[in-house]
């Protein structure tokens, strides 16, 4: 059966993250959390945010 978008609550840790929940309205909180702890991710969250935000109704423009 398919889930609706309302019924989604959370995240479940699967591999490396066996054993972690994360409910949905924590989420972000948890990566602010894990970026802080480990600066390697914060570039990594920065490029992937500055994608996602410019992947809509932007284009790369090259020169």
């Amino acid at each position: 059966m398919f889930k609706s978008e309302k019924d989604f609550i959370g995240y479940q840790g699967i591999c490396s993250q066996k054993g972690i929940y994360i409910e949905k309205d924590q989420a972000f909180d948890y990566i602010t959390e894990q970026i802080n702890t480990d600066p390697s991710l914060k570039e990594e969250f920065q490029k992937a945010m500055v994608d996602w935000f410019f992947s809509g109704d932007f284009i790369k423009v090259y020169r």
